[in-house]
């Protein structure tokens, strides 16, 4: 298992040196304190500018050799889903800003469109609850 104060540092150095990430995030498993042997290293990147598919997937490879860590889930918060951009910045634990003018922006922004359509992620997630133990059965004899 991963010691996230042995390796903050390491990703800190490592992001000083990439010009276009804004700033970084640590959640899931690793920092709410519930990673096992078999948890991924969950990591939020901020990018200043759009970047492809291909440079994402090279920064992976890049942030898993500084590490030492193959198992690392990198998700870019420009392009993830309103949901996930949520739960990464809301639960998750900053490594590392370049900009904090930009990552306040994209955070304010982020904030407020999820609390819009915070009552239609409740109501969905209730829906598929209930759908779910209707399918499945659960709590009935």
């Amino acid at each position: 298992m991963l010691n996230i104060s042995e390796i903050s540092p390491l990703l800190q150095g490592f992001c000083q040196k990439e010009p276009h990430i804004a700033a970084l995030y640590l959640f899931g498993s690793y920092n709410d304190g519930s990673a096992g042997q078999n948890s991924d290293l969950d990591l939020a990147v901020l990018f200043k500018e759009d970047v492809d598919l291909r440079a994402e997937m090279a920064l992976q490879v890049q942030l898993s050799a500084v590490v030492g860590f193959e198992a690392i889930d990198l998700l870019n918060l420009n392009k993830a889903p309103l949901f996930m951009q949520f739960k990464a910045l809301a639960g998750g634990r900053l490594i590392y800003e370049a900009d904090p003018d930009l990552t306040s922006d994209f955070l304010e922004d982020i904030l407020l469109r999820y609390h819009d359509q915070e009552y239609r992620y409740r109501m969905f997630f209730r829906d598929w609850d209930e759908g779910l133990k209707e399918d499945y059965q659960i709590g009935k004899p």
